[in-house]
C-alpha cells in the first residue's frame, strides 16, 4: 500500500538522520582540532589518537543502534500492516457498495486494526441490504395496487382513474427500475 511505503521511508529518513545528527556533535570538534594550523604536530598526534579512539567506540555503538533501528523499521512495517491492510479492503469494498452490491461484507485478519470501523461498514451494509429489500417489497404492493386501480378503472370506464392508474404504474416501474 502507498501509505504503508510512505511511513516506511520516513521511519527509515528520520532513523538516518539521528545517526547523521549524533555523529556530527561527536566527531565534528575532533575534526577541526585536526585542521587547525597552530596545533603543533605532536598535539595533532594526540587529537588523532582521540579520534581514532572514538571512531573505534562509535561504530559498534552505531551498528547496534542500526539494529535498533532495524528493529524499529521491522515494527513499525508491521504496524502500518495493521492498518492499511483494512483501508485496502475498505477499499475494494467500497465501489461495490456504490454499484449496489450490499451483500459485499470486509473481513480482516487477526489483529488488524481498524475493526470497529470495517464492522459499522459492514453493519451500514446489512442495514441498506434490509432498508432496500423492504422499499422492493412495497414496490411489489404498490404494483399490485397499480394493477387493481387499472382494473377497476377499466371495469367503471373511468379515463380518469385509468389515467391515474397508469401514472401510478409507470412511477412504480420507475422506483423498481431505481430499486434494482
Amino acid at each position: 500500500h502507498p501509505l504503508e511505503v510512505r511511513m516506511l521511508s520516513q521511519v527509515i529518513l528520520y532513523s538516518l538522520l539521528i545517526f547523521v545528527l549524533l555523529a556530527i556533535p561527536v566527531f565534528k570538534p575532533l575534526l577541526q582540532a585536526l585542521d587547525n594550523p597552530a596545533l603543533s604536530w605532536q598535539e595533532r598526534a594526540v587529537v588523532a589518537n582521540d579520534l581514532l579512539t572514538l571512531h573505534a567506540r562509535f561504530w559498534p555503538w552505531a551498528l547496534g543502534a542500526s539494529l535498533v533501528a532495524f528493529i524499529h523499521c521491522m515494527h513499525s512495517i508491521r504496524l502500518m500492516h495493521r492498518v492499511t491492510g483494512p483501508l485496502a479492503r475498505l477499499k475494494h469494498v467500497f465501489p461495490q457498495i456504490g454499484n449496489g452490491n450490499l451483500c459485499v461484507r470486509s473481513t480482516l485478519r487477526q489483529g488488524d486494526y481498524l475493526t470497529p470501523e470495517v464492522d459499522l461498514v459492514n453493519q451500514m451494509t446489512v442495514q441498506l441490504q434490509s432498508k432496500i429489500s423492504a422499499l422492493k417489497h412495497a414496490q411489489v404492493l404498490l404494483m399490485l395496487d397499480a394493477t387493481r386501480i387499472r382494473e377497476m378503472a377499466m371495469a367503471k370506464e373511468d379515463p380518469t382513474l385509468f389515467a391515474l392508474a397508469k401514472q401510478l404504474e409507470q412511477n412504480v416501474a420507475g422506483l423498481k427500475s431505481s430499486l434494482d
